[in-house]
Formats: C-alpha cells, sequence, structure tokens
C-alpha cells in the first residue's frame, strides 16, 4: 500500500513530461521540439533518468533542429513492454518510435555511455537514414575484458526476482539514498524525477545491467560505420579520479577508459574526437554547451552535404 500510493501520488505531481506513443503493443514516452532536418535523436545510457539526462542541452539544440529524446521501455514514463533487453530490440524499439511519432529521418544520433552499444545496432540495420553519430562518453565493447577486476565486480546484479519484489512492496523506495547528477542542484527537476521514479525503474535499469556483457559482445560484431561522421567526445576532467575511493583502480581505468575512446574513431573514415576537460562521464551535464556546439557543427555540415548532393 505505501509502495501504491506513492506512485499515484507521483504520477499526480510529475505528470508526462512528452507523450506516450505506443510501439510493439506498449507505450513510450517521447519528447520531441523544434523543427527541421535533419533530426536530433538523444539516446541514454545505463540510467534511471532517461530523457532527463538531455534536460540542458536538448533545449538548446531545438533551436536549430528538431530535437528528440525519450525514455526507453520500463523507465521513467515509459511501460516495459515484452521486448528483449538486446542491443538490436532497443535500437528497433527507438526506430519505430520515431517512425509511430511522425519523426522521419535522416537522423544525427547522440548518445551517452550505454547508448554507444544499441547505435550501433541502429546505425547497421538503418545505414541510409543516419547522416551522423555523436557518442558522449560511450562504452566500449571490450570494456569489461580490459577494466581491473574490481570495475567489474561492481556490476555485478542480484537475482532479477530480489530487484522486482523489493520495488514493488517499498523496500527500494524506503532505503533509498537520494541522488544527485553532477553539476546539478539537489532540487533541479531531473534529480526530484528520478529519484521520485526511480523504484519503478531501476528493475529495468537492473536488467539491462544483467545484459550488458551480451550486448557488449553483440555491439563488438559491429565494427564499421562506412563513411558516416562520428564524433568522439570523451570527458577527460578531474573529476573522474573522484568516483574512485583506490586511486589505483581509478587510474588503470582512467588509462583504459582513454584507449577504448580512441579506438572508437576506428568505427568510421571520417571521425574525430574530442576532449571534455572540465567534465566526468556526463559531459552532457558538466560542459553542455560543448555538446551543443559539437551538434550545431554536425547538423550544419549535414545540411551542408545535402545542398551539395541536391545540386
Amino acid at each position: 500500500m505505501y509502495e501504491q500510493l506513492a506512485r499515484y501520488t507521483i504520477e499526480i505531481k510529475f505528470p508526462v513530461r512528452g507523450r506516450l506513443v505506443e510501439v510493439d503493443g506498449h507505450k513510450l514516452n517521447i519528447r520531441s521540439h523544434g523543427n527541421g532536418k535533419p533530426i536530433v535523436v538523444f539516446e541514454s545510457g545505463l540510467d534511471i533518468g532517461g530523457s532527463l539526462v538531455w534536460n540542458k542541452v536538448q533545449p538548446e539544440v531545438a533551436k536549430f533542429a528538431t530535437a528528440v529524446s525519450y525514455d526507453r521501455s520500463g523507465v521513467l514514463w515509459s511501460e516495459r513492454g515484452q521486448n528483449p533487453k538486446t542491443c538490436h530490440a532497443m535500437a528497433e524499439e527507438l526506430y519505430q518510435l520515431l517512425k509511430n511519432s511522425g519523426h522521419k529521418g535522416p537522423y544525427i544520433l547522440v548518445g551517452h555511455s550505454m547508448a554507444g552499444y544499441m547505435l550501433r545496432s541502429f546505425v547497421k540495420n538503418h545505414p541510409t537514414e543516419v547522416a551522423a553519430i555523436v557518442f558522449v562518453d560511450v562504452s566500449h565493447p571490450d570494456q569489461l575484458n580490459r577494466f581491473p577486476k574490481e570495475i567489474r565486480r561492481m556490476m555485478a546484479t542480484p537475482p532479477e526476482w530480489i530487484t522486482d519484489l523489493k520495488s514493488s512492496i517499498g523496500i527500494t523506495r524506503w532505503l533509498a539514498l537520494p541522488e544527485r547528477y553532477p553539476a546539478t542542484l539537489e532540487n533541479d527537476s531531473i534529480n526530484l524525477i528520478t529519484n521520485a521514479y526511480m523504484p519503478r525503474s531501476i528493475p529495468v535499469v537492473m536488467e539491462e545491467l544483467a545484459n550488458f556483457e551480451n550486448m557488449s559482445v553483440e555491439a563488438g560484431k559491429i565494427d564499421s560505420f562506412g563513411s558516416t561522421p562520428l564524433i568522439v567526445i570523451t570527458g577527460t576532467g578531474e573529476q573522474r579520479m573522484s568516483e574512485f575511493t583506490n586511486m589505483k583502480v581509478g587510474t588503470e581505468f582512467i588509462k583504459s577508459w582513454m584507449r577504448m575512446q580512441t579506438e572508437l574513431l576506428s568505427l568510421s573514415s571520417n571521425s574525430k574526437q574530442i576532449l571534455a576537460d572540465k567534465s566526468g562521464h556526463y559531459v552532457q551535464l558538466e560542459q553542455p554547451e560543448l555538446v551543443i556546439k559539437v551538434i550545431r557543427n554536425v547538423v550544419a555540415q549535414s545540411k551542408a552535404t545535402k545542398n551539395d548532393s541536391d545540386d
């Protein structure tokens, strides 16, 4: 009763921010602003914040392009549905969501963290509809093999039924400590909403984490975007080290991460890396102006290329 009353109250306090669109028998929340093409599509990582992690970027991008973000199935306002948590299935859910909501390509795909896996499937399945890709500190398919073993232990997940039970009867809400995203205030909407919806979102996020290794293998089989423009943004700020209590583990992690970020450039013959020297993992929150600038340039280049081809 405690948990169900809390969920009812939260839905009134924080109603859907966007609109619900049906995909494969369940509804996904999509947020769209601006107009024009190409359409900039934002994909979040392994994150209970869903579309909200783009709050500092999407409104600004909407001033010069159509900017679309959404919540993956089971996160925040989106229903879980029955589709499996694989790169292919999640990429196809996004593609169908875009079509069903009236957003036809070409697309500029902007992904953070684990989004680097599923967007590979999107590019592979719909290459002619992808104008460019922007990776924001995304995951590398081989990272589990190359990270310090302590990092892999941190990614261990409890049995799914335990997470579901704790979430459904209120234990998760009762025991959870408020989370705060980098470069945000405690009462910012991203923190208030994600904390409020966390017990409903966390089972799906843990499900994605449990499938992370399988998704990394799936993503690793897609190793080329051809000549599609690719920008790799990497957070290199000093705050990355503060995420670790063990300095040795942190140093090993950062060295490995930087090598793998550079390797991502091989995905395209037309690629470039940009270092975000004042950011950790959440570049879009810590240096949103940099991400906006990159997207603006990619949009301009895409339009110029289209005009040249039309001529």
